[in-house]
């Protein structure tokens, strides 16, 4: 963990792990890139992460809970196989190494990795704070 909410999901109530300062060079472009895609000129991150699926995991079908409506949650691959796939409704995807893609966790969605390699992500949320206040 770089970022994560700390007991409530207020965009503004995360804490900033140790880890944070020392991937901070490397990452920020990453996500600073991800919110002017988004057109987002005042933006913040309140999660920032790795995610590892040891080979033959799962992830169960699940919607992230509590997680606002204005989230932007974003994954890139960082270490993948052909038989780790991404299910979000009814798609099946396989997402490849670098490839920066939105995730609609407000859907249920699931990750098989039948491959013999771990699976891990960079994950990030990002959000707009001109919505700030809006309600879905």
């Amino acid at each position: 963990m770089f970022r994560f909410y700390n007991g409530s999901h207020n965009v503004s109530d995360y804490d900033t792990h140790p880890l944070w300062s020392e991937w901070q060079e490397l990452l920020l472009p990453i996500v600073e890139h991800a919110a002017e895609r988004l057109g987002y000129k005042e933006y913040r991150f309140p999660r920032v992460m790795l995610a590892r699926i040891p080979a033959g995991c799962e992830i169960l079908p699940h919607t992230d809970d509590g997680a606002s409506y204005y989230i932007h949650k974003i994954h890139v691959p960082l270490i993948t196989n052909p038989k780790k796939t991404f299910h979000i409704g009814k798609q099946a995807k396989h997402l490849s190494v670098g490839e920066i893609v939105e995730v609609n966790n407000k859907r249920k969605h699931s990750v098989t990795n039948e491959g013999e390699l771990d699976r891990i992500h960079f994950i990030f949320e990002c959000y707009n704070m001109d919505d700030h206040g809006k309600s879905g």
